[in-house]
């Protein structure tokens, strides 16, 4: 059996009192049910981040056996075949496979340092070639230089203490009963990691889902924190002209849009209103705020931004990509374009109230 000693955690960002359950709603579209994986009751996992091994992965193969193969000739390589290596490096790490698809969000569930997130995703849009400077007469100079520094800082990349104090491994067959997933979960090779919440730290999702799912999560908090406290109509959308991504409007950016009408409130919201009802609200400034301005002063009316990230740490990676960015030969980032990065990753939603003057 594979699995490492748990130990305690300190992780949760926030600490509502509430009780986890077998089931949670996570789709403002129709409920679906977390599926209870049923195993051995005897293991209790206790990091933030679950890997489930595959078929023929042994423990240590996360980080080291990649790792090995990736950089078997040294921590530099020759400046003309530069970018052919560092192409060939990440083809053999493990990280490499969370590149194609929201790899961001991927990378920053995985809680790794935001260095090694910053340098893994820049070496991802390097090789890519995204932005590359234009009308550059010294471009391939230039990547040659830049594929040389990014070999020599993956190459550099000590992601062990990462992978011992953060990551459990477990056999498929060894999972506890006391975890619950998503429907079609767990599969071998694939990284989870634990609900937000204290009280839900049974609940795992997998990184390339975990932004996403506790988007819808908290929308739904949102909607009912609002309707309790009187909300008359809600209205969700994205900014205008914010989302962008590579130089075009999101389609689904441009659909996104919810509505909400509620008939007036019948009694007074300070005497109905529970705020052990809402445990979403202990890690939501802006919220905490409207519910002030609402109980205390009877406000009307609320606007304020909400999105994917969870207690900064997208914006957190963001910052470290524009930071090694910009001592980058061959690519840069537009004026406005760290900023269009950000609202990507966020992707923030615009959320209009309208309350009862009861």
């Amino acid at each position: 059996m594979y699995i490492y000693k748990p130990q305690k955690r300190n992780f949760a960002p926030y600490r509502p009192n509430e009780e986890g359950t077998g089931k949670y709603n996570l789709s403002s579209h129709g409920a679906r049910e977390l599926s209870l994986v049923q195993r051995k009751p005897t293991i209790s996992v206790a990091r933030p981040l679950l890997r489930v091994l595959g078929h023929h992965e042994m423990p240590g193969d996360l980080i080291g056996r990649e790792r090995s193969l990736a950089f078997q000739d040294g921590m530099d390589v020759h400046i003309a075949r530069a970018e052919l290596e560092l192409r060939k490096a990440m083809a053999l790490m493990t990280f490499d496979e969370v590149m194609g698809n929201s790899s961001l969000l991927q990378l920053t569930a995985l809680s790794l340092p935001a260095r090694a997130t910053a340098v893994l995703w820049t070496t991802h849009a390097f090789l890519q070639k995204k932005y590359s400077k234009k009308n550059d007469p010294s471009l391939i100079h230039h990547r040659n230089r830049d594929a040389r520094m990014l070999y020599r800082q993956l190459a550099g990349m000590d992601l062990s203490l990462w992978a011992n104090q953060l990551v459990d491994q477990v056999r498929f067959n060894e999972l506890p009963n006391s975890i619950y997933m998503p429907p079609g979960h767990p599969v071998p090779g694939t990284t989870y990691r634990c609900h937000a919440f204290r009280a839900r730290r049974n609940f795992y999702y997998p990184v390339d889902q975990f932004f996403p799912l506790l988007f819808e999560e908290r929308e739904q908090a949102l909607i009912a924190l609002l309707s309790d406290l009187g909300a008359t109509k809600i209205v969700i959308s994205p900014p205008s002209d914010e989302l962008m991504r590579d130089g075009g409007q999101s389609p689904f950016a441009e659909m996104y849009e919810k509505v909400f009408e509620y008939p007036p409130a019948t009694q007074p919201i300070s005497e109905s209103f529970d705020i052990k009802q809402h445990p979403w609200l202990g890690g939501e400034p802006t919220w905490q705020a409207v519910v002030n301005e609402r109980l205390r002063r009877s406000a009307l009316r609320a606007q304020f931004e909400f999105g994917l990230d969870v207690a900064g740490m997208l914006k957190t990676h963001v910052q470290a990509i524009g930071q090694l960015m910009a001592v980058m030969s061959s690519m840069e980032l537009p004026s406005d374009s760290l900023a269009t990065l950000t609202a990507q990753m966020l992707q923030p939603r615009r959320v209009k109230a309208e309350f009862s003057n009861f």
